[in-house]
């Protein structure tokens, strides 16, 4: 019932941290089949795997007999599907899109993606993506294009959250508007708490930064401070129309989750924060940030960064 793609992907995102819903979600599965996947029972179509976690030898390792160029290709060829399964699940978790909805545009974007960072061939990453060569192609020659531009100015959709970055023993908590015409940290807060003083600090930056008699939607989940007097107030005084997630629905709020997603793989996860002060911690974090919005490039935008892609539609200097 379940490809062997869906499982590896379930399986990655449950060791990137993505809880069994946000898997479920992804990949199109009961919760309980995830759940079954990650305690080892796997479908048919994965039962010859190596156990998750290692590397299995080549066929013939260990004196049991010479490898032949058939094992061998058998072997180079699951390790490359997994090198590419990695780096679409990021993308993937990014950009809050299951597995199956993926068009030709953006396996043409994931596929010259993957060209650079792999250095696979054409004819290999065509076949992982399950799209013709002159699909690709037709694809590829339009990745600069963005059709919908005229449809978006940047400030009229905005999405926020809070997530927690715990370093040096302690708990700091960031706050980021993220506008989505192009996806950049528009605003962003740090703090000790994650109160109302956080949450709308980050809000008044957001509204500052854009013209006068801007009006955007800026959506949220349903925590305390989006509900609380002093952001609703905020939100009536300067002309923004509140837009709240579902309860019990976090997809709702997809891109926050995949920007603290990109933040934590990119920044946090992975180093000492050991002695690092507060000033320190917010200092390297907005170095980062800034990083994300004038230099980081996205496949989406035509692989410019947002700052960049913004001048190119004329709508920065």
């Amino acid at each position: 019932m379940y490809s062997r793609e869906d499982v590896e992907l379930a399986l990655e995102g449950l060791a990137e941290g993505m809880s069994v819903r946000e898997v479920s979600e992804m990949v199109g599965c009961r919760e309980s089949t995830v759940r079954g996947w990650a305690a080892g029972r796997l479908p048919r179509s994965c039962t010859g795997a190596p156990p998750r976690g290692r590397i299995a030898p080549l066929p013939g390792e260990g004196g049991e007999g010479a490898v032949t160029d058939e094992e061998r290709a058998a072997y180079e060829a699951a390790m490359t599907e997994n090198q590419l399964l990695r780096a679409v699940l990021d993308d993937l978790k990014g950009e809050g899109c299951a597995p199956r909805s993926i068009s030709n545009r953006r396996k043409a974007g994931f596929g010259e993606r993957l060209r650079r960072e792999t250095g696979l061939p054409l004819r290999e990453i065509t076949a992982f993506l399950r799209i013709s060569k002159s699909s690709y192609e037709y694809q590829r020659a339009r990745l600069g294009e963005d059709r919908d531009a005229a449809l978006r100015g940047p400030g009229e959709l905005a999405v926020t959250d809070v997530s927690e970055l715990p370093a040096a023993g302690r708990k700091y908590y960031l706050s980021p508007v993220i506008d989505c015409h192009d996806g950049p940290p528009a605003s962003w807060g740090l703090s000790p708490h994650p109160d109302s003083a956080l949450c709308d600090g980050s809000l008044e930056a957001y509204l500052d930064s854009l013209p006068g008699g801007s009006s955007p939607v800026v959506h949220t989940d349903g925590g305390g401070p989006y509900r609380a007097a002093s952001w609703k107030g905020i939100c009536s005084r300067r002309g923004v129309t509140r837009s709240m997630s579902r309860k019990g629905m976090s997809p709702d709020n997809a891109r926050a989750e995949g920007f603290f997603g990109r933040l934590k793989v990119e920044f946090f996860y992975g180093r000492d924060w050991k002695g690092v002060t507060l000033d320190e911690f917010e200092g390297m974090l907005d170095a980062y940030l800034r990083w994300y919005r004038d230099v980081r490039v996205k496949s989406g935008l035509g692989y410019l960064s947002p700052a960049q892609y913004r001048r190119k539609l004329g709508l920065a200097a």
